[in-house]
């Protein structure tokens, strides 16, 4: 099974800047700019705990199926 999907989510400014105060740090216009000029990957791999990983992806597909529903 080596087909894959891509899932797509657009967050606010707002969003954006919220979660970077939760991690200690400031959206400058510059980064602004610099993250929404193309679309962003999410690169797994960075989330080093297997169960971790395994269950941002679960919530990201169950999300997607969720938004099928309606």
């Amino acid at each position: 099974m080596n087909e894959k999907i891509t899932i797509s989510a657009e967050f606010t400014q707002t969003d954006v800047a919220a979660a970077l105060m939760c991690l200690g740090e400031e959206l400058t216009p510059d980064i602004w700019e610099q993250i929404k000029a193309a679309p962003s990957k999410i690169d797994f791999s960075k989330i080093e705990d297997k169960a971790e990983r395994m269950q941002v992806k679960l919530g990201l597909i169950c999300l997607l199926f969720g938004n099928l529903a309606d």
